[in-house]
């Protein structure tokens, strides 16, 4: 989480219960980035 907010540059407000940043879509892209092909989960 720290990481987001110093490569957004801005204060961000983390929901704990949800598990994601509340009303910012930008970190919440940022916290679990798509893997390249050919690697999954």
């Amino acid at each position: 989480m720290g990481v987001v907010a110093l490569q957004l540059n801005r204060p961000l407000h983390f929901d704990p219960v949800k598990l994601e940043f509340i009303r910012d879509d930008a970190a919440n892209r940022l916290l679990n980035p798509p893997m390249r092909a050919p690697w999954t989960i």
